[in-house]
Order: C-alpha cells, then structure tokens, then sequence
C-alpha cells in the first residue's frame, strides 16, 4: 500500500515539475510517467505517507522474536538428533538467524521505550488511548489468561510468554514509573493497571461440580475489570471518594484549613488581611497483601469459570481491603488514616459511654456539615447493618408514622443512605467496650484514594505442596486521605441493644 501511494505521489509530483518547466502538456505526461519509474528503479524512498496499517505492536515484534528463537533451537536440533555438527549450510542460516535476533532485539528495545513513554505521557497528561488503541486493549485483554500466567509462574521450568509475558512486562514498567517496591520478585506474576481496568464478557459451558464450587453452572458471566470490582464494592467510591491510579513516588496535595473571606471596607480604608490557610497531605505507597491457596488441581483446568472465579476472588478481595482502610484505617502499623480516625473531619459525640443514636443526633451531624461550610453536592449517610434496622425502626413522632430511616425512598433526614459491613462496629467509648457502632455522613468527593502500579502476585507452589496447594501472595499499593474534612461528619460511640 505505501509503494503504491510513494509511486502516485512521484507520479504527480513529475506531472507538476514537467507542465512548470516547460509548460507543455506533453512534458507534463512524460514527467507522470517517468517519475515514478525512476523513483521504483533506485528504490527511493524519499516520501512516505504514514497509513496507519504498519504499525508496529510490542506483541508482534515478541512473537517474531520468539519465532526466531525456535528457529535457531530447531537448526540445533537436527544436528544433535543426527549426532552431528552443523553443515555449512546450516551455519550459515544460523549466523542469520543470530543476526536477525540481535537487530530485532533492539527494535523491541525501542519499542519498550516509546511504549513506556506513550504510557507516562498518557499518565501525566490525562490524555486517553486512542479509539484504535482502546479496541486493541480490550481485545487483549479478553485473550488474557489469569491461570495460564499463574500456572506458568508455579512451574519453575516454564517461562511466561505470549499476553502473559507482554502484560507482565507492561506491569513491572508501571511498578518501575510508580517508585513501589514491587515487581522485583523473579517468582511472581505482575498483573498490569491495563489489565485491572478491564471489562470482560467471557462465554461458557456449564461444567464443574454439582454445587457450582467449582465453577459450573454458569452460562454467561461478566467479569469485571479491578476497578469497575473497586468501584461497586467501595462505599467510598459509589459515593464520590476520588481514585487516582499511576501515581509515581510520593507526592503531596494542599488540605485548605480556613477560606479566603474578604470584608465590606470603607472607601479609603485599607483592606483587611484574609488569606486562605493549607497544610499537606503526602500520599504514600502503602503495602496490602494478602494470601490465598489454590489446589494446583484447580490451575491446571482451562475452564472459563475457574478463570473468571480466581479473578473476581481476588479483585473482590482487595477492593474491600482498600475501602476498609479509606473508612477506618487506623494510620498506625503502615496503614492509612481513614475517616473515622482522621482528625480532620467533624465528629458528634453521643455520650461518655456512648449511646443509642437519636433524630436529634442525625441533626447535628447535618449541622457540623453547614456549620464547616461542607454541605453541598452529593451527600451521603452510611452506617452498619445493625444501626441500620434501629433507625427502621426509630420513630420520628407519634403520629405520623414516619422513621428515622424512610423505608421507601431509602433515605436518612433526606440523603441517599447505605448499610456497610466496611463502616467498624467495635470501637469503644467510656465503658461502652468493643460494642460501639460508626455512622457517617457527608460529601466523599472531599476524600480520595491512589494506586501505585497493578498488581504483583507472588506465586509459591512450596508453602502448601504437602496439601497440594499452591499460595498466592497478593500486593498492592495504595494510600487514602482526607481532604477537606469539613466535607464529612462522623459519629462514632453508638450502642445498639
């Protein structure tokens, strides 16, 4: 296709310069003709449109090296199987091969370097992957196989390839941008943010055991990307806590503590000083890890279903720990600070004991929004199950029949209302020990999350092989932090009979 659109090119280019030069429509078809001809004869370049349809792609230069490789193992291979050495023939395709490989190497070099820049731009930038790109990744992303890269790391005489290995490599590169210490561990399978933010639908048979423990009985599931997993098991997510994903190194943001306020001033008089005041909030990668042991049985089935229940196990799994850590992280033993122990956010207290929670209590969690200027936007309540069937069941009056919590439109004191197993139920207040219930309301867009890198999961086939089980140990890094705390009120001493 670029030949044909070099020689076009050339050809009207030489009916251009024939009909300026000597201004004769016959020169001006000599030069269409004799132009192009030229340019084929000496193989000349000197001009090319850029299609689109020779892009390059990091999978198709690792596949043509591979390629390569087994090629260079199967001109080895002849010669041992015949117990012979190579012919001259053969030395001379192998010398070829070898160079091939070199040069191609260095392709693949600077294809992981443009493709690592392209990704830092993109991070950096906010800029989007391209339509075309975009097609391509969820295309990949479909092909990708958990169990295949988990089953190859727990083999010690296999080496990842294909997705697997591309994806790994795109992994460790956003780990090395990130500044986390993951990725380094030879043992492990990195899982790529491309690969996290994924969503996939993956047809099946319904095979497994009768109880579906194995992954039957599923015709059709959705598997959703990491984050999509995040976002709709995150409390804090569903109701407006920012996520910041390839964030690099530690980095800071400004938590305003107090509002620019001018003042009314008389026509000469100088104005009064009213500057805004911040502090710093510095987000730092924070280890989550976890572990989970799988029969080596179970990595050996193809099944759909064992792929996407491995998957949805674990993306599950971290997305709970993180909104946990965001809600009541304690900010000791390299955890986050989350909500409920910020100092920063307003807090009611119910009692020196603690207490049942009352309508006038749920007013002034509302109040210490309006009072911190905090209450706009989408504001939420949240709180546990328990304290949940309370307010059901907490009347506002006599006679009207209306309850704390409105069971037909879901709502406390008029906001959008959840009950979460996240928010802690054993705090303690006074001598109200262990049994103290949480309930926050407010504006969570003041609060945000960061993930550095994928994830890295460490795959030990050794730990578990009397049982034969292999573990997997599973980190992330991620951080959370209050920033406008104003935004949200907490009240955490309630007791629930």
């Amino acid at each position: 296709m670029k030949k044909y659109i070099t020689l076009m090119f050339f050809a009207v280019l030489g009916y251009i310069v024939g009909a300026a030069a000597f201004q004769t429509p016959v020169a001006a078809y000599v030069g269409a003709i004799s132009a192009p001809m030229l340019a084929n004869m000496v193989q000349m370049p000197a001009f090319t449109l850029n299609t689109g349809l020779g892009k390059v792609t990091m999978k198709a230069l690792q596949e043509q090296r591979a390629q390569l490789g087994r090629d260079l193992e199967a001109i080895i291979k002849t010669a041992e199987d015949e117990s012979r050495e190579l012919s001259e023939d053969e030395e001379g395709k192998f010398d070829l091969k070898r160079s091939e490989i070199t040069a191609l190497d260095k392709k693949i070099d600077r294809q992981k370097t443009l493709d690592e820049e392209r990704s830092r731009m993109a991070a950096n930038t906010g800029i989007p992957l391209g339509e075309s790109e975009a097609k391509e990744l969820r295309n990949s992303a479909k092909k990708y196989s958990f169990t295949k890269a988990l089953r190859t790391a727990s083999d010690r005489n296999s080496k990842l390839d294909g997705l697997e290995l591309e994806f790994h490599e795109e992994a460790m590169a956003e780990f090395q941008r990130s500044g986390a210490s993951g990725g380094s561990d030879p043992s492990s399978v990195l899982i790529s943010q491309k690969i996290l933010e994924s969503v996939e639908m993956r047809d099946m048979t319904a095979t497994g055991g009768t109880g579906g423990d194995q992954g039957g009985l599923t015709i059709q599931t959705s598997v959703m990307g990491y984050i999509e997993a995040l976002r709709a098991r995150s409390v804090l997510l569903r109701n407006g806590a920012d996520l910041m994903t390839g964030v690099q190194g530690n980095f800071t943001m400004s938590k305003e503590n107090s509002l620019y306020a001018p003042a009314w001033e008389g026509e000469n008089d100088p104005a009064a000083e009213s500057s805004p005041t911040y502090t710093k909030v510095t987000f730092s990668p924070k280890r989550l890890g976890g572990f989970i042991d799988v029969s080596k049985q179970l990595l050996l089935q193809s099944s759909e279903s064992i792929e996407n229940r491995l998957r949805n196990q674990i993306n599950v799994g971290q997305a709970l720990a993180i909104d946990r850590g965001g809600i009541q992280g304690t900010g000791a033993n390299d955890q986050p600070t989350g909500i409920v122990f910020d100092s920063a956010v307003n807090v009611i207290a119910i009692g020196t004991n603690g207490g049942p929670i009352t309508d006038a209590i749920l007013l002034a969690l509302e109040e210490a929004l309006e009072n911190a200027d905090g209450a706009f936007g989408n504001i939420a309540f949240m709180t546990t199950p328990k304290v949940k069937k309370f307010l059901k069941l907490l009347k506002l009056d006599d006679g009207s029949g209306m309850f704390a919590w409105d069971r037909l439109t879901n709502t406390v004191n008029g906001y959008a209302s959840e009950a979460s197993n996240q928010i802690p139920k054993t705090l303690t207040k006074g001598t109200a020990d262990g049994v103290c219930h949480a309930a926050l309301l407010g504006n969570f867009s003041g609060s945000a999350f960061a993930q550095w890198g994928g994830l890295e999961i460490l795959v030990d086939p050794y730990t578990q092989s009397i049982n034969n089980m292999t573990r997997m140990v599973v980190n992330q890094y991620a951080d959370f932090h209050v920033l406008q705390g104003g935004m949200i009120s907490v009240v955490k001493d309630i007791t629930v009979a």
